[in-house]
């Protein structure tokens, strides 16, 4: 009985999801600050907390050195991809990744260098 509810349930929240048109990097509503985006381990939890919280969600199994998966509020799915990686993989990280630091700092003869190697 349970497993069967639990079941109907996983099946209504996956089917209910749409695909949406990828969002403008233009439009600020689209994209919110990183600091107010929640991550969730899979589909089903991400759909969920969306649908619950009224908030974009990021399936963190989706997440690549290219590539990040949101589910909205109302159920529709946003893939955001950059044209070369900007993470990659570090247990120490956040959520198992770290942002690709590109930073470039001027030292005192004129020369430019990384502010980190990483």
């Amino acid at each position: 009985m349970v497993r069967g509810l639990w079941l109907a349930v996983s099946v209504a929240l996956i089917t209910g999801l749409g695909v949406a048109s990828p969002a403008r990097a233009d439009d600020p509503e689209d994209t919110p600050p990183a600091a107010d985006v929640v991550v969730r381990p899979d589909w089903v939890s991400a759909s969920v907390t969306a649908r619950a919280s009224g908030v974009r969600v990021e399936v963190l199994s989706e997440r690549s050195e290219t590539t990040q998966v949101f589910v909205n509020a109302d159920g529709t799915v946003v893939e955001e991809t950059a044209f070369a990686p900007v993470r990659f993989r570090d247990e120490a990280g956040s959520e198992g990744w770290r942002e690709i630091d590109t930073t470039l700092v001027a030292a005192g003869d004129g020369s430019v260098s990384r502010c980190r190697w990483i």
